[in-house]
């Protein structure tokens, strides 16, 4: 961390040509003059503009002529350049190892669609208090799946999962205020697959509380003109618009939806290829006078259809050269990406991709009507179908080479209209109030799109971005493994569940009998832990874990060291957690170890880890509902 002070120091030095202010001055002001603005409102660019940012605001910003530059500010010299604001990817996936390609590509909001719990809130709350760099994260907390066409679809809901399901209007509500309270930046509504008036109070609570509400609308209760009646904000997927813009309904009433046997997530635009014209202008109208956002995402949905496939899949692979990206990057989420870049002709009959292919082109038209009468898109990637970063980028060159997109727009769909889609009132724009997160391109994306990727300089929060990858990146500090994005309080539960079923019955228990003081040890699992988050530097706090075979000798071990236990029972052990335990913020890993002999050396005698969040102290939202069965 010393050494990164030290080039952070030295770069302020290279960048304004004086020495960084000390923390005891006060922020310093900044001001970028004589670039070109490109301010993401829609209007004329702005030669010759200056910008002044105090702290993490911009304060001033217009032509340099009408703009005062505070005395003794700090300069960044644009002259000859051109400013946008930060861009914003509308549907992210998220994990740590994305952080710094985002900063690097100029990306300085992601809205992270999929529910991460309180693990999300954490990062987004770790990034914006500077723990390590990243971009702003706007959460969902959990996502609302739908109870399907008979409403019940069993309940799946465990503590830090990211979705639930309600199962009636009253439910819908409550989850939805519960969601608001845990700290959830918009509402996500995730499948559609339940009727209308299950998702309306959503609706009413999320706009009530001044946040957007997101929706996969796969249905089949629930696709995008549903949605957009109900005043849904942003249609992910394209709202799956395909399917009820078809000429054969039946067809395609699965289309996304693979839980019901439909095409794989990459067919979500083949609906497209049988469009009834008849059937447009309506729908376009429709979604125009209920403000809805549609987010396309022809990069992940429609890979390898589009015109520049090929140079796609070529960066997709180039991007992961620099050594210091890969020493933390995983080898399943480079390979995950690869795989979905790879050449249609590949893994697909010609009759499909022919079909794909119409389908595509059909849907950039619907795209390019809607645009010109009057609706708005957002930019999205959708990783790991895209590559972090870049994928904006990808996105932004499919609406100009593919749709035919005016370019000032293009810049709003990744900028702006990614702001207002969501209901996000501090970016997207530059302009006074807003935080400043700015992009400063060498060269002019009203000529060509592409030139967004020419970047001079990224500020994120009033600061310059060093645009390079470290092989010590911090991002991990909440992950539970370097090498996946499993996040489950419960590690391990296949394994557990294996386990359970090698028990003879003669050494089954019923629920809290006391735990045995056996000559030979069976193997511990766990299958809970409560609660599951505990703040930094918490004092007194005790965790129970829930599970199988746990006898009177039994250790518990945080992160490798024994902690205080009382055995409650065969299946419940309470944990003290000592106050040095939770010193640091991140993940503590625990696991029962029970005494030799154990009874299968096969099996061992440690369970499966549970992981314990440990966030910020200033992170102070939880989701704090349990265990749910129906």
């Amino acid at each position: 961390m010393k050494i990164r002070a030290v080039v952070a120091a030295a770069l302020a030095v290279a960048v304004f040509g004086v020495e960084a202010p000390h923390a005891a001055q006060g922020p310093q002001a900044i001001a970028i003059v004589g670039g070109t603005l490109i301010n993401g409102l829609g209007g004329a660019p702005v030669e010759n503009s200056a910008i002044v940012i105090q702290g993490n605001r911009i304060v001033a910003a217009g032509p340099r002529a009408g703009v005062a530059i505070p005395a003794g500010a700090q300069t960044i010299e644009a002259a000859g350049k051109f400013i946008l604001p930060g861009l914003i990817d509308s549907k992210s996936n998220w994990n740590f190892q994305y952080g710094e390609a985002y900063l690097i590509w100029g990306v300085t909001g992601a809205i992270v669609s999929g529910g991460r719990n309180d693990q999300g809130n954490a990062d987004r709350d770790a990034i914006n208090h500077g723990i390590f760099a990243g971009p702003r994260l706007y959460q969902t907390v959990l996502g609302l799946r739908g109870p399907g066409p008979m409403l019940n679809r069993r309940q799946s809901y465990e503590p830090g999962a990211g979705d639930i399901i309600p199962y009636t209007p009253e439910e819908t509500r409550q989850l939805t205020r519960d969601i608001i309270a845990a700290g959830a930046d918009f509402i996500v509504l995730g499948d559609g697959d339940g009727p209308p008036e299950l998702w309306a109070p959503a609706v009413e609570e999320a706009h009530r509380a001044g946040l957007a509400v997101s929706c996969r609308c796969m249905g089949p209760q629930t696709r995008g003109l549903e949605a957009s009646r109900m005043g849904i904000d942003v249609l992910v997927h394209a709202g799956n618009l395909g399917s009820a813009l078809t000429t054969d309904p039946e067809r395609w009433k699965d289309a996304g939806n693979t839980g019901r046997g439909g095409p794989e997530p990459t067919g979500t635009s083949d609906a497209f290829a049988t469009m009834d014209e008849v059937k447009v202008p309506e729908a376009i109208r429709t979604l125009v006078a209920n403000n809805t956002f549609i987010s396309p995402e022809f990069v992940a949905l429609d890979r390898g259809f589009y015109s520049s496939a090929a140079r796609v899949r070529a960066e997709a692979h180039s991007q992961f050269n620099d050594p210091s990206l890969r020493k933390y990057y995983s080898d399943f989420s480079l390979f995950d990406l690869y795989d979905n870049v790879r050449e249609p002709s590949e893994y697909l009959t010609a009759a499909t991709i022919a079909e794909r292919s119409e389908g595509f082109k059909k849907k950039a038209d619907f795209i390019r009507r809607f645009v010109e009468a009057g609706g708005k898109v957002v930019a999205s990637s959708d990783i790991t179908q895209a590559a972090p970063g870049i994928g904006v980028h990808q996105e932004m060159a499919i609406m100009q080479e593919d749709v035919h997109m005016p370019r000032m727009k293009i810049i709003q769909a990744a900028t702006k209209w990614g702001a207002d889609a969501h209901r996000l009132h501090d970016v997207g724009s530059v302009e006074p109030g807003k935080f400043a997160d700015i992009l400063i391109l060498d060269a002019d994306p009203l000529i060509d799109i592409m030139n967004t990727r020419k970047i001079h300089m990224v500020l994120k929060d009033g600061k310059v971005v060093v645009r390079l990858y470290h092989a010590d990146y911090g991002g991990s500090l909440f992950a539970n493994s370097m090498q996946n994005d499993d996040r489950a309080v419960i590690g391990g539960q296949a394994w557990a569940e294996a386990l359970k079923g090698t028990i003879p019955a003669r050494d089954r228990f019923a629920a809290g009998a006391p735990a045995p003081s056996p000559r030979i040890s069976p193997t511990p699992g766990i299958v809970s832990l409560t609660p599951h988050t505990i703040p930094r530097l918490t004092q007194g706090a005790v965790v129970t874990l829930k599970g199988f075979s746990f006898v009177k000798g039994s250790l518990v071990l945080v992160d490798g060291k024994l902690a205080p236990v009382e055995i409650v029972g065969h299946d419940t052990i309470r944990v003290t957690l000592d106050p040095a335990q939770l010193a640091n913020a991140g993940k503590r890993k625990i696991v029962v170890k029970n005494p030799h002999p154990v009874a299968d050396p096969d099996w061992g005698d440690t369970s499966n880890t549970a992981f314990l969040l440990v966030p910020f102290e200033f992170t102070t939202k939880y989701f704090s509902k349990g265990s749910t069965t129906r």
